[in-house]
């Protein structure tokens, strides 16, 4: 069994026994060669092999920096980095006091509005409870803000950020036009989608 393939490397009385059991087994039988590691790391074949392990969870931006350092898991659709591989709690404590703490929250999904401002605000505040002061206001607004949306019942669907974008020009009867970027939590982007369309 451990005999090499090659017949002149066999004992030349062997040499024709070899050759008939050889013939009698389908001859050369070529062995399925593997490519090698660098083949398979060439960008073009390395992209087409993520986008393949993408087909039933989405990545985040960050998803290899993190699945080198943390345990990832299935959620909404996509691979969430769920906790540190490595002890870094002290560390991670240092950060927040002294200086910052960054979080990959890519996997949230962005929802376009356009329309008049005035029909637009009016429209998405039907969806928000005006006691709880988180509300859609009016622009400009050059930072983000949030929202706590809600059905046609009155149950709370989630929390929203939303901003505005730079106005464009006024329609003819003289509505400012406004596009508005809705940033939602895709453990309810289809409730929001919902009652958007409603």
């Amino acid at each position: 069994r451990a005999v090499s393939h090659d017949v002149r490397r066999l004992p030349r009385r062997l040499r024709a026994k070899y050759l008939r059991e050889k013939a009698q087994g389908g001859g050369d039988v070529p062995a399925g060669k593997r490519p090698s590691r660098k083949f398979r790391r060439r960008a073009s074949n390395l992209l087409a092999e993520y986008n393949r392990r993408q087909r039933n969870h989405f990545w985040m931006e960050t998803h290899i920096w993190h699945a080198k350092r943390f345990h990832m898991f299935e959620k909404w659709g996509y691979k969430i980095p769920e906790f540190p591989n490595d002890k870094c709690w002290r560390a991670c404590y240092r950060a927040t006091k002294s200086t910052s703490l960054m979080f990959d929250i890519s996997y949230n999904n962005l929802l376009q509005i356009t329309g008049g401002v005035a029909t637009l605000l009016s429209s998405l505040n039907q969806l928000t409870r005006g006691e709880t002061k988180q509300v859609f206001e009016p622009p400009p607004s050059h930072r983000e803000r949030t929202a706590l949306l809600s059905d046609g019942v009155g149950r709370i669907i989630g929390e929203v950020g939303y901003t505005w974008l730079p106005a464009q020009k006024a329609e003819p009867e003289g509505e400012e036009v406004g596009r508005l970027w809705i940033f939602c939590h895709p453990a309810y982007v289809t409730l929001v989608i919902q009652e958007l369309k409603m």
